[in-house]
């Protein structure tokens, strides 16, 4: 778990005395921000026809229209009037607007990436905004969010006052978090601040009740007629049938339904995919970084999680996902010595690991595409996603 190591220290004690119970303020002041985004990150998205509500402007607490920083601006044949304007947004900064570029993890491919590993350790889904706020200013009022948050200063420093924590300031190299709930505010200093904020979304108990509630049917209860009939008999049967259902729930059923497998980075799958066909079994693959795969047997299946996805397989691909599975981080090994299946299964199996983003390939100069996925429909057929067990291909709601 190196990223959120990154910003928390020891996960265990992060986990056992801070997580969802209290702010806790880490990092050491100087050292380079974990978090990937500098000020020339800002500049380009600003500049790369941004669009409202991916950026918005805000002055002592209030949103600040976007007619005031965009422009009209054609794109092809369609006219937009939501486009930012650059020289707008830098003037609107000047007079003391914070800018604020919201669902980086969407829209910047390196903190995507970031967000993704994130997510992997975390297990729940992950939001990214930023914040670059002027000297001497105050973005937004007080308040306590409905999630938890990562503050990660990645330029300058800005001034906080943190229920629990109390007022200190935020320098690079140091991290926030604040859990939901607990009420907050901030303000730079002689400084401009750039920080990013990472909301994780997280099931509270009242919605793990709800999803354990699902699991079963609830048995009908009669209520009784009249204005001044008394429900204290009903309530009753409603709550018996409720504690019998739920004693009989599968946690880890439950579980399964809250949680889902972290988002998967998409960076580099449209290379992947135009260069897949030129693979052969001389070609080279290597697990992902950090993508830890697990290999299981469910039902005379075989499951593979990993950090960003998971794929059902096959029992015939067990051998050569195992020995995939097993390979040191960063190691190349060549298609062909994939076990137990013959050349043809062997590059339908690696470009489909590939298009998952669990491995990267290295395509020969001189391959061919001589072996066809039709070649090997038994490994495609057997690698298709089930309804009860689907491949990791959403993103978290926000």
């Amino acid at each position: 778990m190196r990223h959120l190591a990154a910003l928390v220290g020891d996960v265990e004690d992060f986990e056992r005395d801070v997580w969802g119970a209290r702010p806790l303020r880490t990092g050491a002041p100087g050292s380079p921000a974990c978090a990937p985004l500098t000020l020339v990150d800002v500049d380009r998205l600003i500049t790369s026809a941004i669009r409202v509500p991916a950026i918005r402007l805000v002055r002592a607490g209030q949103r600040i229209p976007p007619a005031r920083f965009c422009s009209p601006t054609r794109i092809g044949s369609t006219s937009l009037t939501d486009v930012a304007d650059s020289h707008k947004v830098l003037d609107e900064y000047r007079r003391g607007a914070t800018i604020v570029l919201q669902s980086l993890h969407r829209t910047s491919a390196p903190v995507s990436a970031w967000c993704a590993e994130l997510e992997g350790d975390l297990g729940w889904p992950v939001q990214c905004n930023a914040y670059l706020t002027p000297p001497h200013t105050a973005g937004l009022r007080r308040h306590a969010d409905g999630h938890d948050v990562f503050v990660v200063q990645t330029h300058g420093s800005k001034r906080w006052d943190v229920d629990g924590l109390g007022e200190f300031t935020l320098s690079v190299g140091e991290v926030l978090y604040v859990p939901a709930g607990v009420e907050h505010d901030a303000s730079t200093e002689q400084e401009p601040s750039l920080h990013l904020t990472v909301g994780i979304h997280r099931p509270d108990p009242d919605r793990l009740v709800r999803a354990a509630l699902d699991r079963f049917d609830l048995a009908a209860v009669p209520v009784p007629i009249g204005p001044a009939a008394s429900l204290s008999g009903a309530v009753e049967d409603a709550v018996r049938n409720a504690t019998a259902g739920l004693a009989g729930v599968d946690p880890d059923a439950v579980g399964q339904a809250v949680r889902r497998p972290p988002r998967r980075h998409a960076g580099g799958l449209i290379d992947a995919a135009v260069r897949r066909g030129r693979l052969d079994v001389g070609s080279t693959l290597r697990l992902a970084p950090d993508a830890a795969p697990s290999i299981d047997v469910v039902d005379d299946r075989l499951r593979c999680t990993w950090h960003g996805g998971m794929l059902w397989m096959p029992r015939q691909v067990e051998a050569a996902m195992r020995t995939i599975a097993g390979c040191p981080g960063g190691r190349s090994m060549a298609i062909g010595d994939l076990p137990g299946l013959d050349a043809a299964d062997q590059l339908v199996l690696v470009r489909r690991l590939a298009d998952e983003g669990l491995v990267v390939v290295d395509a020969t100069d001189d391959a061919t595409d001589d072996a066809t996925d039709d070649g090997a429909a038994d490994v495609v057929a057997g690698a298709a996603p089930t309804p009860e067990a689907p491949a990791n291909r959403s993103s978290p709601g926000e």
